[in-house]
Order: structure tokens, then sequence, then C-alpha cells
């Protein structure tokens, strides 16, 4: 128990200093020298980290579990529904990141970012990160060979990579949304 309360504690730390690192790079990108207070920066900061993940979760959910009903398979095999249904969850994972990037433009930054530029980052941002993911997953799986010499060494060293991409896009996306 005191492991899994030190884990904890360490897990809360790094979630709210990652988000604070977010506020002031957006900040940086968008000119804003004033941080929020910390009653307001406490508030905002538990309701991304709290609310964010369980309505992406429940977002993906909903649409993994419509397609598993009836009625979505009979019009899927249908020969009008079924191409968009095929575009629409081929889509939807890029819809759901951009969705997220454009909240983060808008929401993040300490100072008035509007829906449109916000909207416009956050889709550079989502196409950015459906490109380098499907780059970077057929890298993975063609260097096979690189992990069975190096093992866990090279997990560790791709998921670095793979972490330096997705902050590399994120402030990218910003950039745009601030242009």
């Amino acid at each position: 128990s005191v492991l899994g309360g030190i884990g904890l504690s360490f897990f809360v730390y790094t979630a709210i200093s990652m988000v604070q690192k977010i506020e002031e790079s957006f900040n940086y990108v968008w000119y804003v020298s004033e941080p929020r207070s910390f009653a307001r920066r406490f508030t905002e900061y538990m309701l991304v980290l709290l609310i964010g993940p369980v309505l992406i979760m429940v977002a993906l959910g909903a649409i993994a579990s419509l397609q598993n009903e009836a009625i979505v398979q009979w019009l899927a095999d249908t020969t009008v529904f079924g191409p968009v249904f095929a575009a629409t969850s081929q889509l939807t994972p890029f819809l759901v990141v951009t969705v997220v990037f454009s909240f983060l433009y808008y929401y993040m930054p300490n100072t008035d970012v509007r829906i449109g530029p916000a909207l416009v980052g956050g889709l550079a941002g989502g196409v950015m990160w459906a490109a380098v993911g499907m780059l970077f997953a057929a890298f993975v799986t063609n260097s096979v060979r690189t992990q069975a010499i190096y093992a866990s060494f090279a997990i560790a060293i791709i998921m670095l990579i793979w972490l330096y991409l997705n902050w590399l896009i994120l402030l990218i996306g910003a950039q745009l949304a601030f242009y």
C-alpha cells in the first residue's frame, strides 16, 4: 500500500507537471507572459486530466459498440451506406485526435483563442500525427531484427522517439493555430 501511494503521488505530480509544461509552452507560443492563478490552474488541470480521458474513452467505446449493433451491420452491408460506414470508421481516429488537439489549442493558452484558428491548428496537428503515426508504425514493424538484438533497450529508445515526435507535432500545430 505504501508503494501504491508513492506511485499514485508520483503519477499525479507527473500529470500535473506535464499539463503545466504544455500550458507554459502554449503561453510562450501565444506570447502570454502571465500564467493563470494557482486556484484556476488547479481547477482547469483537473478538468483536463480527469474529464478529457473519460470523454475520449466514452466516445471510442460508443463508436466500437455501435459497430457491433445489428442495424449498423445491416446498413454497412448495403451498397448505399457501406462505403460511408467504411470511410467513417477509418476517419474517426483522425477526427478524435483533431478534436483533442483543437481543444488543447483553444483551452490551454492563458489568452482568448478563436475557435477557427484552433480548428486549423488541430486539423494540421491531427493530420501530421496520423501520418507520423503510420510511418512510425511501419518503422517499428520493419525493425524486428533490431528489437531482437537490442530487446528492451530498443523499446525504450523507440518510446522516447515517439514521445518527442508527438510533442513536436503538438507544438507545430500550436504555432499554426497562433499564426
